[in-house]
């Protein structure tokens, strides 16, 4: 795994604004060993449960004890497998931290002890998603395939959720082609509709303004949070999606269901679908 020293600019993977390292550690590095509190460990875990960022497929293993790849840790009744995602927010005193989920291994198993400033805003932002199941402190999140009842639309198709995702979501996991997140950005920036005046926000990267790199976009990139992309699928039935799916998908892993994906890819190949095809819709 990739090692850096705490309190460095992150420049490991994908992220929306300048980010400072804790936690990337390895056999030889030299890290502080004094102790933490029962309160800090338990509010890093619930972060590192909660907030994943950068998922990858694979998981990694433990320089420093070689377990993994990939450990499992209890948590809320149940456990979460560490070593595939990163954990990012943004805290309280100037910085937003960058760590891998490892960190809570790091922490519980080899006394690593984090900067103090990493430490505190743990302990204050914890608190902040610690949200029951199915609730939601921001957005609307709504389970896959669901009935669509964000906006009133007037017609008798089949309207279904996608993506609508955020803390306490269930979501599946895994990789996705790159034939797909090409169609679905296309999508998403030719055919935006139920635009917003104010803006969604990623739940899991704690208020972020999630744009993404496109050729052709205003800047050369593309702003998501504040409109809907609706999918015609098989057998008249209608996939309606937070344009903030992209983000999902890229920065958080998610994979949408398999009928989903497949509707993206046709209607990305048929790009001058009548509107018809999704409306009546509003603005």
């Amino acid at each position: 795994m990739a090692r850096y020293p705490d309190m460095t600019e992150y420049v490991h993977g994908h992220c929306f604004r300048t980010m400072t390292n804790v936690g990337w550690l390895g056999r030889g590095t030299a890290f502080d060993t004094r102790p933490t509190s029962p309160q800090f460990r338990q509010a890093l875990l619930e972060l590192v449960a909660r907030i994943r960022v950068n998922v990858t497929p694979g998981f990694r293993q433990c320089d420093l004890c070689g377990a993994g790849p990939g450990i499992e840790v209890p948590f809320e009744g149940g456990t979460i497998v560490l070593g595939n995602a990163e954990l990012h927010f943004r805290g309280w005193r100037g910085f937003s931290f960058a760590a891998p989920d490892l960190i809570y291994h790091y922490v519980a198993e080899h006394g690593y002890r984090p900067p103090k400033p990493f430490m505190e805003d743990v302990l204050e932002m914890a608190p902040r998603y610690r949200v029951p199941k199915g609730a939601s402190n921001f957005t609307r999140n709504y389970d896959d395939l669901s009935e669509y009842v964000n906006f009133t639309i007037d017609d008798n198709r089949t309207r279904v959720n996608i993506g609508w995702l955020g803390l306490g979501s269930t979501f599946d996991t895994g990789e996705t082609s790159p034939e797909f997140r090409r169609a679905l950005l296309e999508l998403i920036d030719l055919r935006g509709v139920c635009t917003m005046r104010g803006w969604r926000q990623c739940e899991f990267c704690d208020g972020y303004e999630v744009a993404v790199p496109y050729a052709t976009a205003r800047h050369g990139r593309l702003l998501l949070g504040n409109q809907e992309v609706h999918v015609p699928g098989a057998n008249g039935v209608i996939y309606a999606a937070t344009n903030l799916v992209y983000h999902y998908v890229v920065a958080h892993g998610y994979r949408p269901p398999a009928q989903f994906v497949e509707a993206v890819l046709v209607a990305a190949a048929q790009p001058g679908w009548d509107d018809e095809a999704v409306g009546p819709l509003p603005w």
